[in-house]
């Protein structure tokens, strides 16, 4: 039963035992998936950062409560990028796996959440124990209380992007269940 014509089909209590079966985790879907989500986070990201820049320029001389309107609208940026970019991984996931659509996407959610830790962690042994904490908390341009500091702007987007990135890989892996029943129907 391992290598059938795709013409012929298996019999009644073959098909059954084959549907009542658990299957697998599907490996090969899940790292198209994740890289099919990190190739689309970059390419957005770096659209949305051309835009970004179009319209609002590189601003010096904000007020503080603007400065905090632009944290706000960088992380904002990463958030709907990250719900993009995971949206598609977990229809590429689903849609090559063709079973379970939640499943798909969450398995996408938490390889895509595993290798960006093991990058980050790769991260900070690469860049030595001084450089760690180096600039986190401190203001990037301006006097005290006028500029935004790296932490607050990468906490924001981290926590939002995480939920969009699950959101977007459950959403994917549902569409792309959908889409590949219909393709099996012909319905394409």
């Amino acid at each position: 039963m391992l290598f059938t014509s795709p013409v012929s089909r298996p019999s009644p209590d073959q098909a059954s035992k084959h549907s009542t079966a658990p299957r697998p985790a599907r490996v090969l879907p899940t790292i198209a998936g994740v890289l099919a989500a990190f190739g689309s986070f970059v390419v957005l990201g770096v659209f949305a950062g051309a835009v970004g820049l179009a319209i609002v320029g590189l601003p010096l001389d904000l007020a503080p409560r603007d400065w905090n309107g632009l944290a706000n609208g960088i992380a904002f940026g990463a958030t709907v990028v990250s719900l993009l970019a995971y949206l598609f991984g977990g229809y590429v996931a689903a849609r090559l796996a063709g079973g379970d659509g939640l499943q798909s996407g969450l398995r996408v959610f938490a390889s895509g959440v595993l290798a960006l830790g093991v990058l980050g962690l790769l991260l900070l042994v690469m860049s030595g124990p001084i450089s760690v904490g180096t600039g986190l908390r401190q203001p990037t341009l301006t006097a005290t209380g006028q500029g935004i500091t790296v932490g607050d702007v990468a906490t924001r987007a981290i926590i939002w992007s995480l939920i969009a990135m699950l959101l977007g890989s459950l959403t994917g892996g549902m569409l792309g269940v959908r889409s590949h029943a219909r393709g099996a129907r012909g319905d394409l």
